[in-house]
């Protein structure tokens, strides 16, 4: 039997392959509205993605809004806002070597 990985985050559980989990991996964006996802089923390591290659929303007022924009929300919700807000957080530790937090740490299953 394969080895699964797993983050245990906020808003769930996110599984990956064998190997496949990193701190950042590419945001994966939608091929049409229908594809978009809620915020709360991206976990963090594909959020921190999307901030990584638009790191110049963080130097922006609103830089939860303008990260909303980019992964095709139009209406930014308050638990949307506190994830993307975390997920800013997230990648700003990952950045300066902190790592992921306790519950966003790797487990094996």
């Amino acid at each position: 039997m394969r080895s699964i990985e797993t983050t245990d985050e906020s808003t769930g559980c996110f599984l990956w392959r064998d190997g496949q989990r990193t701190d950042v991996i590419d945001y994966r964006l939608p091929t049409s509205e229908d594809d978009i996802r809620p915020v709360s089923e991206i976990a963090l390591a594909e959020l921190a993605g999307i901030i990584r290659d638009n790191q110049e929303a963080l130097d922006e007022n609103d830089p939860a809004l303008i990260i909303a924009r980019l992964i095709g929300l139009d209406r930014l919700a308050a638990t949307s806002r506190s994830r993307i807000e975390d997920a800013i957080e997230y990648w700003r530790r990952v950045q300066t070597g902190g790592g992921p937090r306790r519950e966003e740490e790797r487990g094996t299953a």
